[in-house]
């Protein structure tokens, strides 16, 4: 797998999660096939990839982070701000996580 991230082909690395997933549901291979959804502009699938991660391993803070993401992609700020309290919850010093629930507090005011 890391030949295909190396090289870029993202495409056939999907295909390969796809593959995998279908063998076995992993919480990080859905949050994986997520963040290439996302590079991809598949926003549709990446929230859906992700919200897979989290039904799977609700105790992952970066996951919740990413759902979060997907969230604010489309359009829904509140579910977004969940995710990311949420994922400072369960991971207090989850950078990626603070400075996206404080982007978009800074938004809001």
């Amino acid at each position: 797998m890391n030949i295909y991230e190396k090289e870029g082909a993202e495409d056939k690395l999907i295909e390969l999660y796809a593959k995998m997933l279908r063998l076995y549901p992993d919480a990080g291979i859905y949050n994986k096939l997520g963040i290439l959804y996302s590079k991809k502009g598949f926003l549709d699938q990446a929230f859906q990839e992700f919200k897979s991660a989290v039904e799977l391993n609700p105790a992952n803070g970066r996951f919740y982070n990413n759902l979060g993401i997907a969230y604010l992609q489309k359009g829904q700020q509140a579910e977004a701000l969940k995710c990311w309290e949420k994922a400072l919850e369960l991971v207090p010093d989850l950078k990626e996580a603070r400075e996206n629930l404080n982007r978009a507090k800074r938004v809001n005011e």
